[in-house]
């Protein structure tokens, strides 16, 4: 389970404002092992909040030794302070472990995360569309050879057999 606490003193103590989400309420519209996990959220310009969640971690076992799959992450939004939140699932090419999140002050959300692969995605419609990145190509093109990840890094992906090797982010 997601919940949200809130802060009205500067973060000296924190309440309890409501739940985001949980295994029974994702199940509702999506098939799920573990339940929401690992999760970042973010106030975006407009003072909404959006919580961009794992609506499973891929982890579980479907059958003694099968892992389920990997997943799209889970977007969350709310316009209420935390106190209702409306699901939608985010496109298909984005998943990943521990979602991190920025709101830039122009509007454009940025969200980054790593296995499978080492990615970011950037928003500038509020989080209507989506363009991706891969970390380890970005950076190569910005450094010298000799702080360059192996070509084998970047595009990582599971046929690659680098997938995990790039961790979290």
């Amino acid at each position: 389970t997601v919940l949200a606490y809130i802060s009205r003193d500067g973060g000296k103590s924190f309440h309890f404002r409501s739940e985001i989400a949980s295994k029974v309420t994702v199940l509702k519209r999506w098939p799920t092992i573990e339940g929401p996990n690992e999760n970042d959220v973010v106030v975006l310009p407009n003072r909404s909040v959006l919580c961009i969640m794992r609506k499973d971690g891929g982890d579980g076992h479907v059958h003694p030794g099968v892992h389920g799959p990997h997943v799209p992450y889970l977007f969350a939004t709310s316009n209420d302070v935390a106190l209702t939140w409306t699901l939608q699932e985010a496109p298909p090419f984005m998943l990943s472990a521990r979602p991190r999140a920025v709101a830039l002050g122009n509007g454009a959300i940025l969200v980054a995360g790593g296995r499978p692969a080492l990615n970011f995605w950037v928003s500038v419609d509020s989080a209507a569309s989506w363009e991706v990145a891969d970390i380890p190509t970005e950076h190569n093109m910005h450094v010298t050879d000799e702080y360059k990840f192996c070509p084998q890094f970047q595009h990582a992906n599971v046929t690659l057999d680098w997938s995990e090797s790039s961790c979290y982010t």
